[in-house]
């Protein structure tokens, strides 16, 4: 059997999918993810399928290491605000559903793979450790203070009681790559390793230390094509989003200004934690063994839209990042393909050479990382909550927004992505474009009763 590489997710929390200068963002700084666009493959159709909530990385995260959608998935995976705190009862009824879902980390391990978790875990803890078995600096939770992070270091038990937390001593970032880069350096076993590396930047509050807040001038960033002073309806609870709450409307230019640059000190900060680990591969001579991946589990707007939060079926917050470098991934190639980052779970099974589970909903990257398909899927699917839905193919969008007009109606949302990246034009109205709203909504039918999702069959 050939030698089996090994595998390193890093996953950011909040990034959007174009905030990378090699793809095009000239006011960012981004030096280790542009070597991954120029030395590797890019997805730039990545997408999230969705939330029942606005937390929305939870589902995210557990759909990535379960390769079910969110609508197959235990309750206790991606809608309980407090993880950690499930009652005895719950906590038995959780084990017993888990016990049917094989997670990537625990495919991994049980077919020769050494496996180590650091940063947000943002699932019950049961399943970090049904996933890895080892880990350090893991932060259970959806958002702190970046330089005060409550961890833990790996527990046998899986119970992770209060008594061995600790508050991190660096800034999240940091705190996490040195436990990737501990482990890196340690390691000597003769099986590959699954290295999962979970940041909690760029996420709020955005506070990038001092060196990376200066690299970006206010006055000077480059405001988004889309940016609104108000978004032009109430997309579903809009005006009680923690999120949308993080800035007032009317949003001014100065305003969305300050959360960019703050933003992008975040992801520029991230980007170098990410470099000191590929680093620490390379010293350790392993780099060219290693498939490493970087994703994101969300999009997100500031200021787009007229909106600050990820719960939408834009874009900028539908999308996500979806870089892969490594043996056997072409350098320097785009795929535009429509994809989703939960597809990384039985991609990286395959890479593995292990079976994928039937349980799994996701499709494999390999076709078109081999070169042997175009497309893995003709249209892609997402939600929010039961206020949103949406569905792509290869040039338009549909969106419905359930019961968000005056009278209760529907409203409905059409835009030619491809030309209109930015979603500035809705062409919900155009005459000649009736036949292609009917057959997308069609196709939003169709994925609303394969995904078993509540809202199938509703008029």
């Amino acid at each position: 059997m050939a030698k089996r590489p090994n595998i390193v997710i890093t996953i950011a929390d909040d990034q959007q999918p174009h905030t990378i200068g090699a793809l095009g963002l000239r006011d960012i700084s981004t030096p280790a993810l542009d070597d991954m666009v120029e030395g590797g493959t890019c997805f730039t159709q990545a997408h999230h399928f969705g939330s029942t909530h606005a937390a929305i990385c939870a589902p995210s995260r557990a759909m990535l290491h379960a390769g079910r959608n969110y609508f197959n998935l235990p309750l206790a995976l991606h809608s309980k605000w407090r993880f950690g705190e499930l009652s005895e009862r719950e906590r038995d009824e959780f084990h017993q559903s888990m016990k049917a879902i094989p997670l990537l980390g625990q495919l991994l391990g049980q077919n020769g793979y050494h496996t180590f978790g650091t940063g947000k875990w943002h699932n019950e803890r049961v399943a970090f450790n049904q996933s890895f078995q080892a880990g350090r600096h893991i932060f259970f939770g959806g958002m702190s203070d970046h330089d005060r992070v409550p961890i833990f270091d790996y527990d046998p038990s899986g119970r992770y009681p209060a008594s061995q937390r600790r508050i991190g001593e660096s800034f999240s970032s940091d705190l996490f790559a040195d436990a990737a880069i501990e482990f890196i350096d340690r390691y000597d076993g003769d099986e590959p390793f699954f290295l999962y590396v979970a940041f909690t930047a760029p996420h709020d509050p955005r506070t990038p230390p001092p060196r990376y807040d200066e690299m970006y001038r206010r006055d000077q960033i480059e405001l988004p094509p889309n940016f609104m002073p108000l978004h032009p309806f109430d997309n579903g609870d809009i005006y009680n989003l923690r999120d949308e709450l993080l800035a007032p409307w009317p949003r001014t230019v100065d305003m969305i200004r300050n959360h960019m640059g703050d933003y992008y000190g975040m992801i520029s900060h991230m980007d170098q934690a990410i470099g000191r680990i590929r680093h620490a591969l390379t010293q350790k001579e392993i780099m060219d063994d290693t498939v490493f991946i970087h994703t994101g589990d969300h999009g997100l707007a500031i200021g787009e839209h007229g909106l600050i939060g990820k719960q939408s079926m834009y874009e900028h917050s539908v999308r996500v990042p979806l870089l892969m470098t490594g043996p056997g991934i072409t350098a320097g190639r785009t795929i535009d393909a429509l994809t989703y980052q939960h597809d990384l779970y039985p991609t990286l099974l395959e890479i593995a050479g292990i079976q994928v589970p039937p349980t799994c909903d996701f499709l494999s990257l390999l076709p078109l990382l081999d070169g042997k398909s175009r497309n893995v899927r003709h249209t892609i699917f997402s939600t929010y909550m039961n206020f949103q839905r949406m569905v792509k193919d290869k040039q338009y969008k549909l969106v419905r927004y359930y019961q968000q007009g005056g009278d209760g109606s529907d409203i409905l949302q059409l835009f030619d992505y491809l030309n209109d990246p930015n979603e500035m034009s809705d062409l919900i109205g155009e005459e000649d474009l009736a036949g292609c709203i009917e057959s997308l909504q069609v196709e939003l039918d169709r994925w609303m009763e394969q995904a078993n999702d509540g809202l199938a069959g509703q008029p």
